[in-house]
């Protein structure tokens, strides 16, 4: 067992420099998460369809041979749906309803 010669100061044992690592585990943590990141990145991107494409199943498409034949072209038509009879109720009347047959309406009556 050695001793530390009586002239030394107390503590000069704790007086050592500390070498850090040159690559830190944080450092690590970051460069292993940007290159993953950039392998999902290059794996993903190129599956994404893009913009104004529209992916069909092969089993949906019907393939045969070019023929001459009437053109039919299916036009969806908007249109505007409004009530054949309209009933307005006041507070005047207290919810009574007449039926539209006693009224003067133009009308047939249902009998």
């Amino acid at each position: 067992m050695t001793t530390a010669p009586p002239s030394a100061p107390s503590g000069a044992g704790m007086d050592r420099r500390i070498v850090k690592p040159k690559w830190r585990n944080h450092r690590l943590l970051w460069v292993v998460g940007a290159v993953a990141l950039i392998v999902v990145a290059a794996l993903v991107i190129p599956q994404i369809p893009p913009p104004g494409s529209l992916t069909v199943k092969a089993s949906d498409l019907e393939i045969g041979t070019a023929v001459r034949a009437p053109f039919q072209d299916y036009l969806p038509v908007r249109g505007e749906v409004a009530p054949l009879h309209t009933v307005f109720v006041t507070a005047v009347s207290g919810g009574y309803v007449r039926p539209w047959w006693s009224c003067n309406s133009p009308w047939p009556s249902p009998s």
